[in-house]
């Protein structure tokens, strides 16, 4: 049966930091950076700090403040589909970690693992792909992390320092294949909940009064 999506749902962040560090998340931790362990790191963001700007974040913070940065892997979950790692930075003073860039409202630390070799590159801004691993064999699954990963390799690809030449056409394109690869993610994920278990967005509320109004037959 058909399945209407209604876009608002999109507008919702499902991704957050792992409760705990499960046998996934150290299987996942150990294949990025086999010499060091997960830990959870307390959030302190800089007033002048931007979104998505750890590197420039942390560089800041140690102009005023001395310290150093400590390059690695921030790990974040979208519960049931799957996990991620994301190149991230957090400023070092001697054995305490703060990251001093700010995440999405709620999120109050993050789960790094360092990885000092992973520098960024200043000069050339190139982003390093993230790494996405399911959590289940779902199709849906694979289809959407094929569909994201292909999708930054063409932003990464036409990124020249810190400006990105897209063709428009393109671009739209993917942007189209990636949004309805994750309306089947969510879809698999409602017909795969019941109505009195939690939801899926993880806002704590059960299914019935939440996502589950976002979804109604064709």
């Amino acid at each position: 049966m058909a399945v209407y999506v209604d876009p608002e749902i999109f507008k919702r962040s499902f991704t957050r930091t792992p409760d705990a560090i499960t046998p996934a998340v150290q299987q996942l931790a150990a294949e990025i950076s086999p010499e060091y362990q997960p830990r959870y790191v307390e959030m302190a963001p800089e007033p002048m700090s931007r979104p998505r700007e750890c590197f420039f974040n942390v560089k800041a913070k140690i102009e005023r403040d001395g310290g150093k940065i400590l390059y690695g892997w921030a790990i974040w979950e979208w519960p049931r589909v799957f996990l991620e790692a994301e190149h991230h930075a957090v400023w070092s003073n001697g054995p305490s970690l703060i990251d001093v860039t700010p995440q999405e409202p709620g999120i109050r630390r993050v789960l790094f693992v360092p990885d000092p070799a992973q520098e960024f590159d200043e000069s050339s801004y190139q982003r390093r792909p993230n790494i996405k691993r399911p959590l289940n064999p779902a199709r849906a699954i694979a289809d959407w992390i094929s569909e994201t990963d292909r999708f930054h390799e063409y932003i990464e690809g036409c990124s020249h320092g810190p400006v990105a030449r897209v063709d428009v056409r393109t671009l739209k394109a993917l942007q189209q294949k990636t949004r309805y690869a994750q309306a089947g993610v969510l879809v698999w994920l409602a017909e795969h909940t019941k109505r009195n278990d939690l939801c899926f967005c993880t806002s704590g509320k059960k299914f019935k009064n939440c996502c589950a109004n976002f979804f109604r037959p064709a």
